[in-house]
């Protein structure tokens, strides 16, 4: 299996990483952050060997940013092509030195998008915001202004520069002699066939390869991996494999946790719209009720509607301990109604059904002291 992030200890004081593959994809930037953490305790030079066509620019930019806070001094070298992002991150180095038949190439970022307009136009706001983070990176080296490496390095095409071409423009503040390495065909610029190309003449595989050895492991990561410190390459190359296989699992089932999460939030979103339908439904029966038994006016209804949106079990408590209200004119007309019914019964005849004498006292209380007066020869005087 080729390995893309290599650490070599070169003497007691000076180790060196070697950044050969895509960024974000072969070269994980929380990976290269522990691995410089743990070189620059113990080292005072750390050289930066690059051979990348590019990648992610939020990874890569965590890379830049852990090459510029290292407390060892960082020499970037480029053995075959620092690409886009890749050519950004050897920005980052205190000094860059470029084989002579390396290639440098910049050009505008580029991502993938989707959504509306809105979300269109927020990642294209999102990728200029990141083409001045990189040209400041450029202006930095260089001496141009941000705008000055706009125009000169991030056009519509990628900007190629050889070596010498990278030292005339600041870009670089050496070139070294790549012994054993061609220069790659005049007609080839495409990034993957570079980085491929570069990779076959310096003899990059881990396995054969005896100038690059095994990735340094800490004792604390080998526990990790259950082996001892001693485990030889299959035993850690084994090791790694069955962490990878987790980790393709658990992307699976993150993906998997994903589609549920989403599932139940459909659900309960349904649930929550089926819920507000049937209280809508219910409360509307209730204050339809309400006014048929005439226990209040339409506007007062439409006022409870809103009150009791969420709580129409409260709104049926409230409605049945409400009273029919009877207007004025059928007050009248019952009370003139009863009065007659009264008016025609003797005092002994009303005195023998409940509650009539009250109800006489209460609606005429002259004719109710005449019938007093004629039961019992004398006046009321109550």
């Amino acid at each position: 299996m080729q390995k893309f992030l290599i650490v070599n200890q070169l003497d007691n004081r000076t180790a060196e990483i070697l950044i050969y593959g895509y960024i974000g994809n072969d070269v994980i930037s929380g990976d290269f952050l522990r691995e410089l953490k743990q070189l620059e305790n113990v080292n005072d030079t750390i050289h930066i060997r690059i051979n990348s066509g590019g990648g992610s620019v939020f990874e890569g930019l965590a890379i830049f940013n852990a090459i510029k806070n290292c407390n060892a001094e960082t020499i970037g070298y480029i053995d075959g092509i620092a690409a886009s992002m890749g050519s950004v991150i050897a920005m980052a180095c205190n000094k860059v030195h470029m084989s002579k038949v390396a290639m440098f190439m910049t050009h505008k970022a580029k991502m993938l998008s989707h959504g509306n307009a809105n979300d269109m136009r927020n990642s294209a706001s999102l990728m200029d915001s990141l083409e001045t983070a990189i040209c400041t990176i450029y202006a930095g080296k260089t001496g141009l202004t941000v705008d000055q490496v706009k125009a000169k390095y991030l056009t519509g095409e990628d900007r190629w520069l050889t070596a010498e071409e990278a030292l005339s423009e600041k870009i670089i503040d050496g070139i070294y002699d790549a012994k054993n390495v061609k220069a790659p065909p005049a007609t080839m610029r495409s990034d993957k066939e570079l980085v491929g190309y570069f990779n076959t003449e310096m003899n990059f595989n881990y396995s054969t390869n005896n100038n690059m050895k095994k990735i340094t492991l800490s004792p604390d990561q080998y526990g990790k991996l259950n082996l001892p410190v001693n485990a030889d390459d299959t035993a850690v190359q084994n090791a790694l494999d069955a962490v990878f296989i987790k980790a393709a699992n658990a992307d699976n089932l993150q993906v998997q946790l994903s589609t549920a999460t989403t599932a139940k939030t459909t659900a309960e979103t349904a649930l929550k719209t089926f819920k507000e339908a049937a209280a809508k439904t219910e409360i509307d029966s209730i204050v339809s009720a309400g006014l048929t038994a005439k226990k209040f006016t339409k506007e007062v209804g439409d006022s409870l509607k809103v009150d009791y949106a969420s709580n129409p079990t409260g709104l049926k408590t409230l409605v049945d301990g409400m009273t029919p209200h009877i207007s004025i004119s059928q007050k009248l007309k019952t009370d003139e109604g009863k009065l007659k019914e009264l008016a025609d019964k003797t005092w002994d005849e009303l005195d023998k059904v409940d509650g009539a004498l009250d109800d006489l006292k209460a609606t005429d209380f002259d004719m109710f002291k005449e019938k007093y007066k004629a039961a019992f020869k004398k006046d009321y005087q109550g």
